[in-house]
């Protein structure tokens, strides 16, 4: 078992926040450590640099990173939840409109949800007025999307043989082939002769 890392200073921790956060070694030391603002650029270059080469801060500094990169990831339940705002978000959360007119909501008072619908908002100005306008995200798509996911949606696909022939040639009329009834070799004594007696 590896040896336990000591736990750093209030200090080392601003610098390898900063480093992980993507700073240059100087900069994120100049905020973890104020006084040396005033420092010749050579000292702090060369002081930011002994303590990137600290082992527990470079530890620190790499835990951070595989945070940020983690919290960052993409997934499907991630990709699902975004959709899922968009298909069913409801239009009077964003606005209000009757015989006075449109009114938008302003952002300040819609959560973060809700804001998640909205693709565009513009407003424009000329000289007989202006205009809002609000733009959503694709609703029925997002909708339809989730409805595939689960699979209440299948898409249609049509697969034929060679030139455009059955893949899989049909039953005579009037005839019910059910597996483990019909033998294979019985079964392709029907269809050669079938064949037969078309040609």
């Amino acid at each position: 078992m590896g040896e336990k890392m000591k736990p750093l200073t209030p200090k080392q921790e601003a610098f390898a926040t900063g480093v992980a956060a993507g700073l240059s070694q100087a900069e994120a030391y100049r905020q973890a450590f104020p006084n040396s603002r005033g420092w010749k650029d050579e000292t702090v270059w060369k002081r930011a640099s002994e303590l990137a080469g600290n082992r527990e801060v470079q530890g620190r500094i790499q835990e951070l990173r595989d945070k940020a990169a983690e919290a960052n990831e993409v997934t499907i339940e991630r990709i699902v939840a975004e959709v899922v705002k968009i298909a069913f978000a409801n239009q009077r959360d964003l606005m209000t409109w009757g015989p006075q007119g449109v009114k938008l909501r302003s952002s300040d008072d819609l959560t973060d949800e809700q804001a998640a619908a909205v693709s565009e908002v513009s407003e424009s100005f000329s000289s007989t007025g202006g205009s809002l306008k609000l733009k959503t995200h694709d609703k029925l798509g997002a909708l339809r999307f989730l409805a595939e996911l689960k699979g209440f949606l299948v898409k249609k696909q049509e697969i034929t043989g060679a030139n455009g022939k059955d893949l899989v040639p049909e039953a005579p009329k009037g005839v019910l082939v059910v597996p483990g009834v019909m033998s294979e070799e019985a079964w392709e004594k029907m269809m050669a002769e079938r064949q037969e007696g078309g040609a």
